[in-house]
């Protein structure tokens, strides 16, 4: 069975509604072994995974890079050796998303206009990354520039996109204990708190072990009231580097429970300032529908310039 819904419902009544029934939630989780809670939380995820073995969604992302930012300032060494920054003013622009998944298959689709640095014109984007379970490929359709489609086959027999920013908030919630995957590692994390407050609800916290040999430490506020669902995600270098923060927002769908309706994420730079913010909303979902084969592989059109990195070779689509 499957559902479709364009989410226009208020979260403001549905938050009144968690605030309300979450308090007993609480109590039952304040007293109860971590042990026993962690496996519960675990359980709870595993049966979401089993629930939803495929799902389509649509969303628009608002992207700000804060006055002053540093273009690509992770890979500023190769990608922006100059490290040219953004203008003087906040950079905003919107962006439309398309992601799908059926078991470890996957698409996403992405298109807008992308910022460039101070004094450079800004340039449209439409992308396209497909997972087969076999091979990954990329598809990007010609720019000003650019006049041919470009094409990517990929060399790793995995997906270069499964951990893109951009879509990850969607996987943690139904894809989090998934081998392909690999977000979570259940027995690298451990029950640190089972009532902090988060946006005014009282959730599980857990913490990240050893992550990365000890450079990061991941932290996952889980929510009981619903499910056990992850309302907000931290993800922190130890060594002062940068600061992702993912929270999550929610609709209740009469037949699978309660579903994203969005999230915001906020990246932090070493010295704590803001470098990037983007508020994604959901305009339409569909879980377990049926999804054809096809959708998960790119046929290239012709002209596309293409790189096939399993064999090093170049060729122009025919």
């Amino acid at each position: 069975m499957h559902r479709t819904k364009n989410l226009a419902r208020s979260l403001a009544g549905v938050m009144l509604v968690i605030t309300a029934v979450g308090t007993g939630f609480v109590g039952e989780v304040r007293g109860e072994d971590k042990t026993a809670l962690q496996e519960r939380i675990i359980k709870a995820w595993r049966q979401r995974e089993q629930d939803v073995t495929s799902a389509s969604f649509r969303f628009t992302q608002k992207i700000v890079w804060p006055a002053g930012s540093v273009r690509i300032p992770r890979q500023a060494a190769f990608e922006n050796p100059q490290r040219e920054r953004f203008p003087a003013e906040d950079t905003e622009f919107q962006v439309r998303c398309e992601y799908c998944f059926d078991g470890v298959s996957h698409r996403f689709r992405e298109a807008g206009t992308w910022p460039q640095p101070a004094g450079q014109k800004p340039k449209k984007r439409d992308s396209l990354n497909t997972f087969d379970g076999e091979v990954a490929m990329s598809l990007w359709q010609p720019t000003s520039k650019r006049k041919f489609p470009q094409g990517t086959i990929y060399k790793e027999a995995d997906s270069p996109i499964k951990s893109n920013l951009e879509i990850e908030p969607l996987n943690q919630i139904y894809r989090l204990l998934h081998s392909s995957f690999r977000l979570f590692d259940a027995k690298g994390f451990v029950i640190a708190s089972h009532a902090i407050e988060q946006n005014g609800v009282s959730c599980v916290l857990l913490v990240e072990k050893n992550g990365a040999g000890n450079r990061i430490r991941r932290m996952l506020w889980a929510d009981p009231a619903r499910n056990f669902h992850i309302v907000r995600f931290v993800l922190k270098y130890n060594d002062g580097g940068f600061h992702r923060t993912v929270d999550f927002e929610y609709n209740e769908d009469d037949t699978y429970g309660w579903v994203p309706s969005g999230w915001k994420i906020v990246r932090k730079d070493q010295e704590g300032r803001v470098i990037l913010r983007i508020d994604a909303k959901i305009t339409a979902y569909e879980l377990n529908p049926q999804i054809s084969a096809d959708n998960f592989r790119i046929d290239f059109p012709q002209g596309t310039h293409v790189q096939d990195l399993r064999n090093d070779k170049r060729y122009v689509q025919e």
